[in-house]
């Protein structure tokens, strides 16, 4: 798996367009390691013409994880993942927001979130 790094940030959102109308399609978290894993179906635009791939997100050391749906469905992400860094930390939030939280804290706050030290993703052919 890849880490994704903070520089990397607008060109991994480009390429994946943010993740919007991506599809969940498992969502998984091991205790023991602090990892929280999703597989998520999303286009790629890397890919000429662009096609739906499945691409894996993983977040380690994390410190921070609620899911909490209620009567929201969460398999598709209609207005996509949003990823902000801050500190040494980053957080995974699940398209509560109609904008970019501002801070962690802020993306705390989301019924639908994961924060942890360093954010991987691999893509599954």
């Amino acid at each position: 798996m890849k880490m994704l790094l903070e520089n990397e940030l607008q060109e991994f959102q480009e390429r994946f367009y943010s993740f919007g109308d991506a599809r969940i399609k498992r969502v998984s978290f091991d205790y023991e390691k602090k990892e929280f894993r999703v597989e998520i179906e999303a286009q790629d635009f890397a890919c000429v013409p662009a096609r739906w791939r499945d691409i894996t997100l993983m977040m380690k050391d994390c410190f921070s994880m609620k899911a909490i749906c209620g009567n929201a469905a969460y398999d598709v992400l209609s207005l996509g993942l949003n990823i902000l860094f801050e500190n040494e930390s980053v957080g995974l939030e699940f398209g509560n927001f109609g904008n970019m939280p501002e801070s962690m804290a802020e993306l705390m706050t989301s019924p639908f979130h994961v924060a942890g030290k360093h954010l991987c993703w691999n893509i599954r052919d």
